[in-house]
């Protein structure tokens, strides 16, 4: 808050705003960049199988910048199986906590009756049915500090 301030007296408004505007249009320039070269760094990391390191990822090491490439599961629940499931195996306690007017599940709510132990091992068993997964590529880019010259 204090530092806001100091900004705002140090340069004034008149200032802080195009120049927070120009500043805003160049960051927005670069995000786009950024989304295309890693995208197409994505792509070549895909099609290149001797960047493949011992623990399944893919790794490169060039001019002091090392870029790894790996898959993440993102995992989320498939709703209307899981309403149908919830609908005919759980108590109606755990029904009407979970089950909302325009019939969603709330996974907050989900999470907290999990965590509760509220229910049962069974049920959870046929939850994990519900579950949908897919793959994320996720490319990392880190500086190298000792200016390493790895593959």
């Amino acid at each position: 808050m204090a530092r806001r301030k100091l900004i705002q007296n140090e340069l004034g408004l008149d200032t802080l705003i195009p120049q927070y505007g120009a500043n805003n249009t160049e960051l927005k320039r670069y995000k786009k960049i950024c989304k295309e070269e890693g995208d197409k760094i994505k792509e070549l990391f895909r099609n290149d199988d001797s960047l493949l390191t011992e623990d399944g990822k893919k790794e490169k090491t060039v001019e002091g910048y090392t870029a790894t490439v790996s898959i993440r599961e993102n995992e989320s629940w498939n709703m209307d199986k899981l309403l149908d499931l919830i609908k005919t195996e759980a108590d109606k306690k755990i029904q009407k906590a979970v089950i909302r007017q325009k019939e969603y599940i709330d996974e907050n709510e989900m999470e907290r009756l999990i965590y509760n132990g509220s229910i049962s091992k069974e049920l959870l068993m046929k939850m994990d049915t519900c579950r949908t997964s897919d793959p994320v590529e996720v490319l990392t880019i880190k500086e190298v500090k000792d200016g390493g010259k790895k593959k």
